[in-house]
């Protein structure tokens, strides 16, 4: 085997293209190793144990605790005293008397206040529920008056 001379000029040439190509290597390889990287912690964090957070993950760097453990301290507020378990009831609103009323009475059809004998029936009371509205510029309260009606022969009453 005989070997071919190779100049010196060559050997340089070579050395430099070896490590632009290192170079090139080694900056291709930095991002596909924090990619890897990430890949693994956020798939650990999704499919992991529930009890694993993302501190418990990173773990406290050199004893210090990070920002995000401070935040949450300074936020957890004092221990409360045991909350009952009656829920408490909706505190009702009552609206103002000095506004102005519109009225909506909600009857029953003519054909639907006879009985079933045929006689009228006669109106025993009604039902009124009141509801605060607003139309640009004004707030009335808008008052929904429901009927109600009873037979006198079967006293049955209707709504």
């Amino acid at each position: 085997m005989s070997a071919l001379p190779v100049s010196a000029t060559e050997v340089d040439l070579l050395r430099v293209e070896n490590a632009q190509q290192k170079a090139q290597i080694a900056d291709l390889t930095a991002p596909v190793e924090k990619l890897t990287f990430q890949l693994a912690l956020l798939t650990r964090l999704r499919f992991g144990q529930s009890s694993e957070a993302l501190s418990a993950v990173m773990g406290d760097l050199f004893g210090q605790p990070t920002a995000l453990e401070q935040k949450a301290e300074a936020l957890t507020p004092p221990p409360s005293r045991k909350a009952s378990r009656e829920p408490k009831p909706a505190a009702r609103v009552t609206l103002p008397p000095d506004l102005p009323v519109e009225v909506i009475e909600i009857d029953l059809p003519e054909a639907n206040k006879r009985s079933a004998s045929g006689q009228p029936l006669v109106r025993i009371g009604e039902e009124t529920s009141d509801r605060l509205a607003m139309t640009p510029g004004r707030s009335f309260i808008r008052r929904t008056v429901r009927p109600k009606y009873a037979d006198r022969a079967s006293r049955v009453a209707t709504k």
